[in-house]
């Protein structure tokens, strides 16, 4: 069983690099480690950053909540 730590490093990554970078804290603080996924995984169109209406129908859903 893990031991509990009282700090905590939470991170969302849709791509995986801040995923990474937060193992690493998470690892050199002893702390805790939590991932924040999403309900409904993103597309690969949802992530082409490149494409600025890439991002519409999320932005949309959050807005209707």
């Amino acid at each position: 069983m893990d031991s509990i730590s009282k700090t905590l490093v939470a991170h969302f990554s849709a791509s995986g690099i801040t995923k990474i970078a937060t193992q690493r804290i998470a690892n050199i603080s002893s702390a805790n480690l939590f991932e924040i996924a999403p309900t409904h995984p993103y597309t690969k169109a949802n992530l082409n950053w490149i494409n600025k209406t890439s991002h519409e129908d999320i932005k949309n859903w959050i807005e209707s909540l």
